[in-house]
């Protein structure tokens, strides 16, 4: 399986999945809106109640919550997601580089990271398992560690999907 990010405007991104576009992320640039996943015909937002409080909620059309997250203690570098009556980790950590994951129990199902193999261009390693129907969570991941390979790699993202 391979799954690509490609920037199509200053704040448009599509994601693929072995060249066929599953959908897109919009980034509201100006912090006045809500960012947009399209999946399909299925429209979410992405949403930050408030300033103080790091967690995020994505709804969908009819403003259900399909995917919340809270964080597990106020200095953590972990979080609680709601996501298909399941509840994962959601974590930042070093891999030896920057990396957002997700995990069920102690098993990764998805990674964003940053690789530098062999001393070369810094690029994003997507890592995903074999779980089904977990689409919305690689558009949450590319959202949250969208800033980190924007800091790194400038407007050059180059995306490599390994399996776990």
């Amino acid at each position: 399986m391979n799954k690509i990010w490609k920037k199509v405007s200053s704040s448009t991104y599509t994601f693929s999945i072995d060249d066929k576009i599953i959908g897109s992320l919009e980034l509201q640039l100006n912090n006045q809106g809500v960012d947009i996943i399209k999946i399909d015909k299925d429209i979410y937002t992405i949403e930050k109640p408030s300033f103080w409080k790091p967690n995020i909620i994505i709804f969908d059309q009819e403003k259900n919550v399909i995917i919340q997250t809270s964080i597990e203690k106020w200095y953590s570098n972990k979080f609680i997601l709601e996501f298909k009556n399941e509840t994962y980790t959601l974590l930042c950590r070093n891999n030896p580089l920057s990396e957002w994951a997700i995990k069920l129990g102690e098993k990764d199902v998805l990674a964003y990271g940053l690789n530098a193999e062999n001393n070369q261009m810094i690029n994003m390693k997507i890592s995903s398992s074999d779980a089904k129907d977990i689409i919305l969570l690689d558009f949450l991941l590319f959202y949250l560690f969208l800033p980190i390979a924007l800091e790194n790699m400038g407007n050059d993202i180059t995306m490599i999907n390994l399996e776990l």
